[in-house]
């Protein structure tokens, strides 16, 4: 499912942090049933490890890591009260991995001062033209998780996908009810924790930008893959498993071609082309001010020789006694409302002191170059 799935095929077609939180969220999920299994602290050394780099990973992979050391430490602590042996070693070691996780999040958490802005993830685009969004409801979620096995497609085809999801839920209950376990209840809190924590975001009002994005639900993927893996192997019987292998396999194949073929993404930012130019004219004397603070790195990295800084209320100032040129770049498909209006408060103090040479738009981003 994982090698086939057109949605993961297609989130690993960005540089985003997606992929990279799929498979240390899986490595996760492997490296706590191995210590719980084994018991040894080197395994649960190496699930905090995992732990710890997870929570670095994605803003929202926490969350995952969070569900993994509650079931782990629900299995240890019934296993103490029942003095298993090497129950003492197995809370150790527990507490050792909790300490590791917990540790990493609270330097995260520090770092960015707080959860970080709803505009980290993703990067670039929301999806396609097609990706359901739903009018910001419950619905959007439910077209994310097709979106994440069957991929994405043009409109009509993604509409009548969506209104299959019900009928999907009911033959997965079907076929799970007769086999429940603590481990397949597991899978279905780790693959619905990120879809929940979106949801309960939009109704505080603070939604993730860009809504309910696949890249935002990136931990629970691979979940999703394991869990219809294992629907397959309840159909019965080896055979009757393997036709349904082949079905299902069929099914994605040919889902992933159609995405491919006739579907392309989105652009929502891409400040490259921009700083691009900045790069090729700025010169030594020259100032550029970048907006919001998410393409600072990208912008000192490219820009060489010039003075470049953020947008700050000292910014106007430097720009009236910089000696050369100056840049304004506004990325504002990365920016919120109020970073957009500074940006522009920022533009009329300088025009009043500056010419304005030119004024170029492109997308969500826009270079504003003064003499």
């Amino acid at each position: 499912v994982a090698a086939l799935g057109p949605g993961l095929l297609w989130l690993s077609g960005s540089a985003g942090p997606g992929m990279v939180a799929a498979l240390l969220a899986t490595l996760a999920l492997f490296t706590m049933l191995r210590a719980v299994d084994r018991g040894r602290l080197f395994d649960w050394t190496l699930f905090g490890v995992t732990g710890a780099v997870l929570v670095w990973s994605h803003q929202l992979a926490v969350l995952h890591a969070a569900v993994l050391l509650g079931a782990a430490g629900v299995l240890v602590v019934e296993r103490w009260r029942s003095r298993t042996p090497g129950a003492d070693r197995a809370l150790a070691g527990w507490a050792g991995a909790a300490l590791l996780t917990g540790a990493a999040f609270g330097a995260l958490f520090v770092y960015r001062d707080g959860w970080g802005p709803p505009t980290v993830l993703p990067p670039r685009e929301y999806a396609t033209s097609g990706a359901p969004g739903a009018g910001r409801s419950v619905l959007g979620l439910a077209g994310t998780a097709v979106n994440g096995v069957l991929g994405f497609h043009p409109r009509d085809v993604t509409s009548r996908l969506l209104a299959l999801w019900p009928l999907a839920i009911l033959a997965t209950f079907a076929l799970t009810v007769r086999a429940w376990s603590r481990r397949g209840l597991l899978l279905v809190v780790l693959a619905a924790t990120p879809f929940a924590a979106l949801l309960v975001a939009q109704v505080a009002g603070a939604p993730r930008t860009p809504l309910f994005a696949l890249e935002w639900t990136a931990t629970a993927l691979p979940m999703i893959a394991i869990g219809l893996g294992r629907a397959a192997t309840l159909a019965g019987a080896w055979p009757r498993a393997r036709m349904f292998a082949a079905i299902g396999a069929a099914v994605l194949v040919v889902a992933a071609v159609d995405q491919a073929t006739r579907v392309e993404p989105v652009d929502r930012v891409d400040v490259t082309p921009v700083i691009e130019d900045v790069a090729a004219e700025a010169r030594e004397g020259d100032l550029v001010v970048y907006a919001p603070a998410t393409v600072g790195d990208l912008v000192r990295h490219e820009v060489e020789g010039a003075e470049v800084v953020g947008l700050s209320r000292r910014a106007a100032e430097r720009a009236a006694g910089a000696e050369g040129r100056v840049f304004v770049v506004g990325a504002f498909g990365y920016s919120d409302d109020t970073t957009r209006d500074r940006v522009l408060a920022l533009i009329t103090d300088v025009s009043a002191r500056r010419s304005l040479s030119s004024e170029d738009r492109r997308g969500d981003t826009t270079l504003w170059r003064f003499g």
